[in-house]
């Protein structure tokens, strides 16, 4: 998620911990936070005063090596 104003993301990362959101990252420097939640939270966090953005970050699998293709 993404901040309104990067100098308040710290207290911004306590208000979603206080929510019960685990917060992995803190990018002070681009206003980026990154964590985990159980989705049952996520209108929660949309709705926080200084959340600009909020998204769900989706996995990706890539294909096993094969010796016949170059990597």
């Amino acid at each position: 998620m993404t901040v309104h104003d990067r100098n308040a993301i710290s207290s911004v990362a306590l208000k979603l911990e206080t929510l019960g959101i685990d917060v992995e990252r803190v990018m002070k420097r681009t206003g980026v936070l990154g964590g985990r939640r159980p989705m049952r939270l996520f209108p929660k966090i949309t709705a926080l005063p200084g959340v600009k953005h909020a998204r769900e970050e989706h996995g990706f699998q890539l294909p096993p090596l094969h010796g016949s293709i170059p990597q």
